[in-house]
């Protein structure tokens, strides 16, 4: 680990009342595991495709046939770093693609990791995200 952390804000979009997440997650975080955390954030299980959309490209679980229309890159090859350093701070993020579930993700700030703080960590939010069945 580096010692930095991104200071994230994660909302729901589409709501009528504010749903949101405000989580500490080490630099070296790739978009992948962003997109678990962001599920045990909400909660969701994780049962559905996911996206993160950043400047026009895609990064998900890249499909095992070929022959899918959806073909991002892999979310793994991407960390939180990455972003930064392209001064990457707001993005999207999409959970399973026949609800729709857009998300804003913010990265607010960068700032030294804590001693003796585990991260990731959720620092507060509002709301509980809908069932997994709606969500």
């Amino acid at each position: 680990m580096t010692g930095k952390i991104a200071n994230i804000r994660i909302d729901l979009e589409g709501v009528d009342n504010p749903i949101w997440r405000r989580v500490q997650v080490p630099l070296e975080t790739a978009l992948r595991s962003l997109h678990f955390l962001i599920q045990d954030a909400m909660p969701g299980d994780a049962s559905h495709l996911y996206d993160f959309m950043v400047r026009g490209k895609n990064y998900g679980d890249v499909p095992l046939d070929n022959s899918e229309q959806h073909q991002p890159t892999d979310a793994g090859t991407v960390d939180l770093a990455n972003l930064v350093e392209r001064k990457i701070r707001d993005f999207k993020y999409e959970y399973d693609f026949m609800a729709g579930w857009m998300h804003r993700i913010r990265i607010e700030s960068v700032s030294e990791a804590e001693r003796g703080v585990k991260y990731p960590r959720l620092l507060e939010g509002e709301r509980k995200a809908p069932s997994e069945g709606m969500y």
